[in-house]
């Protein structure tokens, strides 16, 4: 008798401190900084309820049950070359240097529509799809005269625009 309760004593020790390990472990785990420029989006591992926008500093999240995404929020700059036709199905080739930005408040459903391929899939097709928008409004002989009155990039700023980006 003496015995068992020496070694309920024991598992009970044992067992106490593999479950504060543990405990210790995950409240560890959990801890991610976001850094500054960046903003961070958890998201349910489970799918539920909508993800959170978090902002720069140290925060903690349940490890097992939120995964973290990062994104830049500040100004990127792309470079593009891009053929693309006109009204009346000519062909021209513009190399552009965008600027923009992506707002705080459709940081969420960039994630939601793109996941992690944000960066590597929508930054890089974006400024490509709003030129092609843009010179699909004018003929040929129009490109040149819109691109000197500054027309063209106009309509490149409200392609872009009118998919939430934010150009300059």
């Amino acid at each position: 008798e003496d015995i068992v309760k020496y070694v309920d004593k024991k598992l009970l020790w044992r067992g106490a401190i593999t479950v504060a390990g543990l405990g210790v472990a995950l409240a560890v785990w959990g801890v991610y900084a976001v850094k500054p420029g960046r903003r961070g989006v958890i998201v349910n591992r489970l799918g539920q309820k909508s993800p959170l926008l978090v902002g720069e500093g140290r925060h903690w999240r349940n490890p097992l049950l939120y995964e973290l995404y990062t994104y830049d929020i500040g100004m990127r700059v792309v470079e593009v070359e891009k053929q693309a036709a006109t009204k009346d199905k000519g062909s021209i080739t513009l190399r552009v240097i965008i600027s923009f930005t992506v707002s705080e408040k459709e940081l969420i459903d960039f994630h939601k529509t793109a996941g992690p391929l944000f960066d590597s899939h929508i930054i890089s097709n974006i400024p490509k799809v709003a030129i092609e928008v843009a010179l699909a409004k004018y003929n040929y002989s129009e490109v040149q005269d819109k691109l000197e009155s500054g027309e063209v990039v106009e309509a490149i700023k409200n392609s872009a625009a009118s998919s939430r980006w934010h150009v300059q």
